[in-house]
Formats: structure tokens, sequence, C-alpha cells
């Protein structure tokens, strides 16, 4: 698959602007667009086109266009050949048209396409930017160069895949460990068991309960008993109810039925019978009329027609009279102008004879055909006329003789002024004096020049040291713990920056670990204190006995009870029992008074052993924290020993680690200040050198110019600023801005003189070839005078033979000769209009006669022109009477059409009748009304039947209509309401046993939730809940998790064990090119750990070609360098190497996808650039490459490493209009267009690419158009 072309019709800055990628097979694309030049918006409208337009809030391209006008389309051709044209507008699955931008496209012909690839999946597998080619190289040295981590994330594009394994890992330690109980699975466990515990102790089952519990759900049973009844009740007493309400409807319904019984065998007529039959009634009675009315009209018309009379020999000669009539203004005109015309020729011939005397001619009679009365013609030897090259040849003599004169006369005088001009400059030319050579002179000052202005920057330089050592010094007097110099100060052995940052870590938690103690034992203190407050409330309240009591009690009792068992086991007379009898039963009701108490204030009882328990806990706490307490305190005194140790070299009592970190900084910020000093110092001295080394060798220059002694200067040479003439001597301790000025004086004066003499002397050069011109220019107007007199003299001899004929007179008799010979010419045409005009008058006449003999008509003296009008009156007459005739003839015709069209209506309107007779099934036609009279009967009785099954159908409820009317004729109407008031009786009763056995129901309940616990358990056993849910959350997150890591690893170990070999040695030789043989290639190794890494292998000609390999060549063969040794662009470059390699082992199984690429060669030099660009079109001859990139430069790097047929290069300024295809592609549906044959192998483009693309002005405001790159390559 592959583009041919990209059309940004309304997206972004562009509009109906179209890329073209269709030259060559594949090829490498470089796409040229400056800064806001559009690069980005069309990298994102490439993306946009293929998966989408984004929506209007997360749309970034609708700042010039609104977001439902953005259009983006192109053209793709699949690896068959077959094309695919469409164009993305916004939307869904509707969003894709064809070229017409109005037939849609299934979205499914797109997806086959691009093969099922996703936007995620083209984007970072066929797309790379140079976010992604850092965030690549940065990966692999993350991973350590894990071999398949590495090759993994180059094959999908992905380049933090070791972020995610350890990410994966991380929040798999967060979930669950094996020991330990701050993770979250091991937490939420510990908690479920707390809650299980407290709910175990908080709830006492007993038989009561168990009773309570049976006697509940046999009430529940009995509840559910009763609601099925009162639904079974009810679901009777509804049935009654319906058949009740519908006993009117179902005797309707009867009735209805029975009557359309007896219209059974009416025929049903159609809705519009009636009206079509009243409708064909009405047109039968009105064709009926139309007939007669039209027989009428005919006998009308046919009588008008026989009272017509038509002239029709006048009619014959319709086309003569038209004729005649036609030319009778002419005849009467032709009469008119006839006697004009001679008098007017007479007078021409007057004026003829008149000029011919004057030029001294022969006169004579001048015939009509402009021949002189002696014979001779037009051509004849007596002609008058000139020809028109002999007139032409007079007339350009006449007007060359005053410029020949002039000519003559300005040449002559511009001779004589050369002359003059050439003395007064040879003289300027020899009082100069010599030229001196100024380049050495001009070179020093240039070589001094190009330092700048190096007295102000000695004084910058003097300056800037003055300022640092005042700001030392003053730094230094701001240095708390210190008193000595800037130098000591630099060498003094002080404790690194890590030290100190982990003394004030340490400090910190030092001081954390004694307030967090101090804080616990105080509240542990008040904890106590409430304790023992709470515990005197409840003894000063009353006594409150304790379990150790009843203990004690019972303990007593059993003593005394043991010693009368014993003394009762004795002769009565020796035992005296009355004593331990008492003391027994007192005992006794001790015990027994302490256990009844203890039930009756169970609470009371359980605060008091809470608040025991506490108080002792909390003491026994209390001890621990008061010991950590005093080994905190003991420990941050150790510390502080520690840290003023740390300074004891310097000799600096410290202050506390975060104040001696500030100290540090200031320290460093003196150290920084004194070598820069040192290097101010030394810059200022270099710069002192320059200035002197400048300032002897423009002395030495200017020393060598002094063999022109300022005397033989001009006074117009004096420089105006300094008042002199550059002969004041150059001092050696002068600044050397003023020795500069002096020398440039000196250059400027013997370079004016050097000027001047170049001038003069082309000057001089100048005059000479002038004066020579001139002198020429002189001659040949001599010469052309001589020329012009003699061609003069030819000319004039056909006017009068004297050669001393002036111009003006002979231009006058040319014009006199013009006029006989135009009035000649006058009366000859004269004479043939008046011989035409007499011969057309005859002829007419002649005409007239002619007609006149056809019409039978004699002739009479009436005028010729007043017979032709008479006759033109009456052939109108003619015409008028034939057209009258002609109008009655035709309205006769249309009359018998209408009669016949009449007649044919009322057969037809008849045989209608006859047919809707005959569909009543009656016998005549007027038994019709009747008919339709029965038919709408039947038709209403019809309706009401409806409309009374639809009533029925509702009370019915499902059931059939003749089941429910029969269901009704079985019940007894009179006993219906009875039965329902029956039923209502029963439902009532059946309600109040269902109401109180609820609330023996919610009685039961209370006692069983009384019984159940306190509101501990159920605290409790919603505490167990909850932990529960929590122990089934986290474990699921942590399956997901844990399942999604061990994927993830096997997916990355599968990948790097079947692609390894190739993939490593194609990446190899794509590294070695892309650093310029720095590395001969890549190959995996083992780390420490075991596990295979990628190393680069440098040979012993590359050891030090790069400067970024912390390894050190081995002698006699190559090196292996590890990840960490490269610098950060040779690991993009190994990234892009594994990126290509991967790339071209996918194309090898899967069908071509167009690899783009925005601007990664940033960072590269152009020697890397162009290597770069070499293995890009080696990948383009397996898959299309496009380039998109902001520089320049890259065009011509691309063009001198990549083949002229391979590389094609377009500007977004100068992108091709946009063309919109009118209309889909012909037999294809607006889907894929195969061609007509299959596809051939490209030939590769004979044509060079497209020139350098010209900086480009497109605005594209809103976007990311800079040279830094976002991280997003669409």
């Amino acid at each position: 698959m592959r583009f041919l072309r990209l059309d940004l019709i309304r997206i972004g800055p562009f509009a109906g602007r179209t890329l073209t990628f269709d030259q060559g097979e594949f090829g490498l694309h470089l796409i040229y667009g400056p800064n806001e030049g559009g690069k980005s918006s069309s990298l994102r409208a490439l993306s946009q086109w293929l998966f989408g337009i984004k929506g209007e809030k997360s749309c970034r391209d609708h700042f010039l266009h609104s977001h439902n006008e953005l259009r983006v389309g192109g053209v793709i051709e699949s690896e068959a050949g077959q094309t695919l044209e469409c164009i993305r507008r916004k939307g869904g699955q509707k969003s894709l048209r064809a070229g017409d931008d109005k037939t849609a496209v299934d979205l499914d012909d797109l997806h086959a396409m691009l093969h099922g690839i996703d936007e995620k999946q083209f984007a970072t597998q066929f797309g790379i930017d140079l976010e992604q080619l850092v965030d690549g190289g940065m990966s692999i040295v993350q991973s350590g160069g894990d071999l398949g981590q590495s090759l993994f994330a180059a094959g999908s594009g992905t380049a933090g895949v070791n972020q995610l394994v350890k990410s994966l890992d991380a929040q798999c330690e967060q979930l669950l460990k094996s020991s330990g109980t701050r993770a979250a699975v091991n937490a939420a466990i510990i908690d479920l068991n707390k809650a299980r515990k407290a709910l175990s102790d908080a709830s006492v089952p007993s038989k009561q309960w168990q009773a309570i519990r049976d006697s509940l759900h046999d009430s529940i049973d009995k509840r559910k008993r009763l609601d099925d009844e009162i639904v079974e009740l009810e679901s009777q007493r509804d049935r009654l109810d319906r058949i009740h309400q519908s006993l009117a409807t179902i005797s309707s319904l009867k009735d209805a039925r029975a009557a359309y019984s007896e219209l059974v065998d009416v025929p049903a007529l159609r809705p519009d019978f009636s009206s079509q039959r009243a409708e064909t009634v009405a047109a039968l009675t009105a064709a009926k009329a139309a007939v007669q009315s039209a027989q009428s009209e005919r006998t009308s018309i046919a009588e008008r027609i026989d009272g017509l009379l038509v002239p029709q020999a006048i009619l014959d000669q319709e086309a003569a009279i038209a004729d005649l009539y036609k030319n009778l203004e002419r005849y009467r005109e032709w009469l008119r102008t006839c006697p004009g015309l001679e008098s007017e020729r007479q007078l021409l011939k007057t004026r003829i004879d008149r000029v011919l005397t004057q030029l001294g001619r022969q006169t004579g009679d001048v015939g009509s055909d402009g021949a002189t009365a002696d014979g001779s013609g037009a051509d004849g030897p007596g002609n008058l006329r000139i020809g028109i090259a002999q007139r032409q040849r007079i007339v350009e003599l006449a007007e060359q003789r005053s410029g020949l004169i002039q000519s003559a006369v300005e040449a002559k005088a511009d001779v004589e002024e050369k002359a003059r001009q050439l003395d007064i400059e040879t003289q300027g030319l020899a009082a100069l004096p010599p030229s001196v050579d100024t380049t050495q002179l001009r070179s020093a000052i240039d070589d001094a020049q190009k330092l700048g202005d190096c007295d102000q920057q000695l004084a910058e330089d003097q300056q800037r040291l003055g300022g640092l050592i005042e700001r030392s010094g003053l730094l230094l007097k701001q240095l708390p713990l210190w008193n000595g110099t800037l130098d000591e100060l630099e060498s003094l052995p002080l404790p690194s920056l890590d030290s100190i940052t982990r003394f004030a870590s340490d400090w910190s938690s030092a001081d954390q670990a004694i307030d967090a103690l101090a804080g616990e034992i105080q509240t542990l203190e008040d904890s106590i204190a409430a304790a023992e407050a709470q515990l005197n409330a409840l003894q000063l309240s009353q006594d409150v006995p304790t379990e150790e009591e009843l203990t004690d009690a019972r303990a007593q009792r059993d003593r005394v009870w043991q010693t009368i068992a014993a003394n009762l086991s004795r002769p009565p007379a020796t035992v005296d029992a009355s004593d331990s009898a008492d003391q027994f039963e007192t005992l006794l009701r001790r015990a027994d008074d302490i256990g009844d108490r203890l039930r009756r204030e169970a609470e009371r009882v359980a605060q008091k052993s809470r608040l025991i328990s506490d108080r002792d806990g909390w003491t026994q706490t209390l001890e621990t924290r008061r010991a950590r307490l005093d080994a905190a305190r003991c420990n941050r005194q150790n510390l502080v020993d520690d840290w003023k140790s740390l300074w004891m070299l310097a000799n600096i009592d410290p202050r506390s680690p975060l104040e001696m970190r500030e100290w540090l900084a200031s320290h460093g910020q003196l150290v920084e200040l004194a070598d820069a000093i040192r290097n101010q110092t030394l810059i200022r001295d270099q710069t002192c050198e320059r200035i002197q080394q400048h300032r002897t060798t423009l002395w030495k220059r200017y020393s060598e110019t002094f063999p022109i002694d300022s005397r033989d200067l001009d006074i117009n040479d004096v420089d105006p600023a300094s008042g002199s003439n550059g002969d004041s001597a150059v001092g050696s301790d002068d600044p050397l801005r003023q020795v500069i000025d002096r020398c440039a004086t000196r250059c400027k004066l013997l370079d004016s003189i050097s000027t001047k003499h170049e001038q003069l002397s082309a000057r001089i050069d100048q005059i000479r070839s002038q004066q020579a011109a001139s002198q020429a220019r002189w001659d040949d107007a001599n010469a052309k005078q001589a020329r012009w007199q003699q061609e003069w003299s030819v000319a004039v001899d056909a006017l009068d033979g004297s050669a001393d004929l002036t111009a003006a007179q002979a231009l006058a008799m040319l014009q006199a000769i013009d006029q006989v010979a135009a009035d000649i010419d006058k009366s000859a045409e004269l004479a043939n209009t008046w011989s035409n005009q007499r011969r057309l008058i005859e002829e007419f006449e002649a005409s007239v006669d002619q007609l006149l003999q056809r019409l039978d008509v004699s002739p009479s003296e009436t005028p010729k022109d007043q017979t032709v009008a008479d006759l033109h009156v009456q052939l109108r007459h003619a015409r008028e009477q034939k057209a009258t005739r002609d109008g009655l003839v035709v309205q006769r015709d249309r009359v018998e059409q209408q009669l016949s069209d009449a007649l044919q209506s009322q057969s037809k309107l008849a045989e209608m009748l006859d047919q809707m007779r005959r569909e009543a099934g009656c016998d005549s036609v007027d038994d019709l009304p009747e008919v339709e009279r029965r038919s709408a009967e039947r038709g209403r009785i019809e309706q009401q039947i409806d409309s009374l099954e639809k009533q029925l159908r509702q009370s019915a409820q499902g059931t059939e209509i003749d089941a429910f009317i029969a269901a009704a004729d079985a019940e007894d109407a009179d006993r219906l309401v009875p039965r329902m008031a029956q039923l209502d009786e029963e439902i009532q009763r059946v309600k109040v046993e269902q109401k109180d056995r609820s609330e023996s129901i919610g009685g039961q309940q209370k006692d069983l939730d009384r019984m159940d616990g306190s509101g501990d358990a159920a605290k409790a056993n919603e505490d167990a809940e909850i932990a529960l849910a929590q122990v089934r959350q986290h474990a699921e997150t942590y399956t997901r998790v844990k399942l999604a890591s061990v994927v993830l690893k096997r997916a990355i170990q599968r990948y790097r064990e079947q692609n390894q070999g190739p993939l490593i040695d194609r990446a190899s030789q794509l590294f070695a090119k892309l650093t310029l043989g720095a590395f001969d290639g890549l190959r995996s190794d083992f780390g420490d750990d075991g596990q295979p890494i990628i190393v680069g292998v440098r040979g012993t000609g590359g050891a030090n070609s790069e400067a970024d390999s912390s390894q050190p060549a081995l002698t006699g063969g190559p090196s292996l360098v590890p990840v960490d040794g490269m610098s950060e662009g040779t690991c993009d470059q190994m990234f892009l190497a594994l990126r290509i390699a991967s790339l071209e082992q996918y194309f090898e199984h899967h069908p071509p996808v167009p690899f783009v690429v925005d601007d990664i060669l940033v960072k590269f030099d152009d020697a890397r650039s162009a290597a770069a660009m070499e293995v890009l079109a080696e990948l383009s001859v397996k898959t299309q490459v496009i380039v998109f990139t902001h520089h320049q430069h890259l065009i011509d790097v691309a063009r001198g490493s990549v083949p002229a047929d391979r590389l094609f290069v377009q500007s977004l300024e100068d992108a091709s209009p946009y063309r919109q295809t009118s209309q889909a592609s012909s037999g294809t549906s607006a889907k894929v267009a195969a061609k007509a044959s299959p596809k051939k192998k490209s030939k590769p483009a004979k044509k060079k690419s497209a020139a350098p693309a010209k900086v480009a002005s497109v605005p594209d405001s809103q976007q990311d158009g800079s040279a830094k790159n976002s991280g997003e390559l669409f």
C-alpha cells in the first residue's frame, strides 16, 4: 500500500492544496515546510484522513475553517494496483466520501486498504518523530541494553517498554507480598480477619432466636398465601365487572349483526360510486349540448365562405407587382437626379481646362473615360499622372534637404568641441602627482578592523575584571564563618555536597522522629488521663462490678460450701454448722447479686472493662515510646558530633546542614568568581597584545606610503574631519581606533589620486574616440549632401525638366496635377452614373407595360409610377379577401373536429353509465340511486359492527370476542351485582387478615433483630463485608496486573527468540552506517545478571573516533561498548537502526505500509544526516517513506546522498492546487477502482526532483509549527 496524493482541501492553514506521492514505485518523499508553514497541520491531516477528524473540542485544525467545513482527502493504491479516492469530513460512519464529496464510501473499503491497522499502531509502528527517537534511545539505556526489551520496543515502536515492565512489577509489589502487612491484599485480609472475629464475638445464637426465626418464616409463608388469594378474588371480581359493563355493547352488536344479515346480498359499491355516477350524468348532458352547438356553427361558417369573391388574376401576379412596388421609389429618384448629373459633368470639364493651361499643358475635351481630346488615353504619352514611386521619391528628397544641411553643420561643430576638450584633459593629467599602491596598508587596516572595536573591548575587559574583583570582595565579606583570602578559601578541604545532603536528611529524620515520639507520648498520656477520668466517673456514679469480682465471690462461696459439705459428712454432734450456713448464704447472695448486676449493667460493665484494658495497654505503650525517645535523642547527639567532626579539617564551626549547604553554595560562587577573574585577566592581556601587534603593523605600512609629498596634493584632498591632508604621524601609543582612522584617511587620499589618474586617462581615451566618430559623421554628411543633389535633379525632371526647381515648387506642382487627375476621374464617374440610371428607367417602364399586358389591361396616359401604386392597392385588397376566406376554412375544420369529439364523448359517457349499471346489478340506470342508498346502509352497519367489536376486545382483554359473548350469555345478569358485592366483602376480609399477619411479621422481625446482637454486631458484619470486597477487588487487580506482566515478559522473550539473529545482523549494518564507521556494528552479549544485552562493537580504527565511550579499546582487536558508555546521540542512532531493521523484517512477511518520519535529524550533524538519508532511501525500496522537516539544508543533504530516481522533494508553499473530482469514478460506485491491467513495476523517474523549496510564509497559528517537537507524531 502507498499514498498517491494527499489533498489538503480545507484544514489547518491550508485551502485547496495537494501533495503528490505518485513518483517512482515507492520512493523517499521529502516534504519541506518552514516554521509556521503548516508541517504539523499536514501531519495531523494525514492521520485524520485515514482515521477520522477529531471532535470540535480536541481538534486543533479549525482555526481558519469552521469544524463543519474541514475536508481532507487523497488517493491510496494497494499492492495489487487498486486505488481508492476518498475525502474525510467530520462525523462517524458517514464521514468518508468519494472524490465528489457527496457519494458515501464504506469504511470497510478504507480498512481493507490499511490491512486493519488502527490509528495507534500506524502512529507508533509506522511513524517516528524526534521525541519517539529520543525516548527509544533513553529506554535502551534505562533497561541496561536488555536485548529483548530493546528489540521489542523497536519492533512495536513503543519506547517505554522498560518503564512498563518495572511499573507492572511495582504494582504487583504494592498489591501483594509473601511476607508483610502493608501490601493492599495483605492489609485487606488482616482487616477481614479482625472484622470476622468482632462479628463472632458480638453474635451469640440461641434456641429462642431459632424459634422466633422459624415463626417468622411461617408467618411470611402464610402472608404469601393470603397475597395469592387476594389476587385470585380480585381477578374473579374484575371478570364479573367487565361482563356487567359489556352487556349493553353485546346487545347492540347482536342487533347490528341481524340488520347486516338482511343487507348481505346488496353489492358493496365503491365509496366514490355515487359521486362518479353524478359526474358522468352531468358530463353526458353537456356532451349532447356541445353536439348541437357545433352543428349550428358549422352551417353558419359555410354560408360566409360562399359569400366571399377573391380576384385571382391579381394574386397570380403578386410577385411582379410586389417587385415593381419595391423599386418604385428608386424609379422616382432616377427621374429626379438625371438632369443634375449632366450639369455637374460640364462644370468639371471647365475646371480641368483651366488647370491644364496653368501647368502649360495642352487642353482638350475630356471624355467620359478621362482621356484628353487629342486622343491620348490614361496610358498614352499625354498622360498627366505621376507614378506612385516617383511621387514618393520627390516627397522624400524634399523632406531630406533641411536635415542633411543641419547634420553637416552639427558634425563640424562637434569636431571642433572634441579637440578643445582633449587639450584640457591632457593638461590636467600631466599636472597630477604619481599614484601609490595602498594594497598592503588597506590589508593591514582590514585585519585590524576584523577584531572590531579593540579599544572598547579592552575597556570592557578591564571593567569586567574590575567588576569581578569587586563582587568577589563583597561576597567574601558576606561569607560567614570565614576571615581569610579568596585563594585560601579555594584550597579549603570542604565536605562534599552529597555528604551535606545526607547529613541534612539524617538530621531532618532525627528531628522528625523525636517530634513524632514526643507527639505520641503526649497523645498516650492524654488518653490514659481520659480513661482514668471515665473510670472515676463510673465509680462515683455507682460501683460497677467486674468479671474478676464475680469470680472472687464465686470462689469464696465455693470454699465455704466445701467446708459445709465436709462438715455434713461428720457426725452432727461434733459440728456447729450455724455460722458456716449463715456465711454461705451471705456469700451466695453476694455472688448472685454480682451476677445479676453484671447482666443488668452489661453495657456499663463492658465500658469499664474496655477502659481498664485500654489504660493498661496505653501505659505499656507509653513506656516503650519513652525508651524510643531517649534513644532518638541520643542518636541525634551522635549525629551532631559527627557533623562537627566533618568540618574539623577546614577549621570551621558548622551550623545546621541546611545552613551549611547554603554556605557551600556561596563558597562555590566565590570559587567560580576566582576562576572567572583568572580567565578575564588572561582575556585582557590577550586583547592588549593583539592591539599592540596591529598598531605596529599599521605604523610600518603607513610609513611606506610617504614618497608623496603633501605639497603635491590638491587642496581638495584635505580630510574635512581632521583638517589635515594625512601627513600627521602615527604614534606608537595612540589608541588603535585612532591609528586605523589615520591610516584610512591616508588610503583615502592616495586612492583619490589613483582614481583621478584612471578617470582622466579613461576620459582622454573616450574623447579621442568621440572625436574620430564626429569627424566621420562630418565627412558622411558632406557625401550625403552631394548624392542628394544628383537624385533631386533626376526626380524633378518629370515635372518641368528644370533642376533648379525648389522643393516647395515641386510639391505645389504635384498637388495641382493630383487635382486635375481627380477631376478627370470624377467626370468619368458622373457620365457612367447618368448612363446607368437611364437604362434602369427604361427597364422599369418596360416591366410595367408587360404586367398590364398580362392583366389584360389597356395602356393609358397615367404615369408609370401611379400605375404601379394603383396595382399595389388592388393586390393588398385581394390579399385581405383571401386571408378572410382561409380563416373561415380553418374555423370550419376546427368546428367539425369539435363536433366529432363531442359525438365520441357522448358515446363514451353512455357506455360508462351502462358499465356502472352492470356493476350495481340493476336493470336500468334510473335504479342506481336506490342501490347506492342500500349499499351505503350496509357500509354504515359494517362500521358499527367494527366499532362494537373494538369495544368488546378491550373488555375481553385477550379473550376471543365470541367466547367472551358466550361467557356473558352463560352468566345471570341479575346476579352479577350481588356476586360482585360478595367478592368485595371476601377481599376485604382477606386484606384485614393480611394486614394482621404483616404486623405480626414486623414484631417478630424486631424481636429477632434485638436478639441478633447490639450495633457492634451489625457494624462488625458491615466491616467484614467491606473488607471482603476490598480483598476481592485487590485480588482481581493483582491478577490482572500480574497476568499482564507475565504476558508482556513472555512476549518480549518470544519476540527476542524469533527475531534476534536476522534483526541484530541487519541493525548492525545500519548502525555502522549511521555512526559513520565509529562503530563496526552491534552484537548480543550477557550482562552481570546473566541476561542477554545488546552492545556496540568498536574496531581498533574507531577507538578514538567518538568520545562517548568509557571502555578503552583492547589492543589488537575490537572492543564491546555497553549502552551506558554511549552518547545520547549514538543511542538514538542505535534505536533508529533497530526500528528500520524491524520494519524491513516486517515487510518481508506483510504488505508495505508507508513510513512517516517527522524531523528526527535535528540532533544529527550533516554527515550523519546524510547517512540517515541513505538508510531511509534503502528502506524506500520496500515501502514508501515520507519525511517532513523544518530544515531546508536537509534538502541539499538528501540530494547529495540519495539517488535522484528515489528522492522526491516538495514544499508546502509550492503544493499543487487541489482539483475536486466532479463525480465518483464511473463503474466503481465510488469504491475501490481496479486498474484495467495488472500493476507493473514502475520505471525509475528520469527527471530530477523539484527545485529547492523557497521559504514559505503560510501562517499556521494556534499550532506547534516551530522547530521543537510536541511528542505527538500526528
